[in-house]
């Protein structure tokens, strides 16, 4: 079941199963804090229009071409973390680039919330699902 969609510059996310966001990098995304600070505010004005009182991520960076620490940082602080009511982060990778930036980011900026990498879809959203 899908439900309302908002387009970044870089990404797409809806809303899936009510507090489930599917966020998709697009083909070669480069996020850098200009496009990470579009996200943060975008995102988080769906989730207070929906009146989400949490919300699982299931974010595609597959397609990523890169993303620079300064936006890795914003994605990993308090204030997303708290603005978005994150419990759970699933990460889909596919790529060792894929890999290597999510394995920085949750080695180097400790997300609040649990947070696993996963290569199949399904996987990850049963994972997620542990999270309702």
């Amino acid at each position: 079941m899908s439900g309302p969609e908002i387009t970044t510059s870089v990404s797409s996310v809806r809303i899936v199963d009510n507090n489930l966001l599917h966020w998709i990098y697009a083909n070669d995304a480069v996020v850098t804090i200009t496009q990470a600070e579009e996200e943060v505010d975008r995102i988080g004005a769906l989730v207070d229009e929906h009146a989400l009182q949490s919300t699982r991520l299931l974010i595609d960076i597959r397609p990523l071409r890169s993303i620079d620490r300064a936006a890795s940082k914003l994605f990993a602080s308090d204030e997303v973390h708290e603005r978005y009511r994150i419990q759970a982060l699933g990460l889909l990778v596919e790529s060792r680039i894929s890999s290597a930036i999510g394995n920085f980011y949750m080695k180097v900026r400790r997300p609040k919330h649990p947070t696993r990498l996963f290569t199949n879809e399904d996987n990850a959203r049963q994972w997620l699902a542990e999270f309702t």
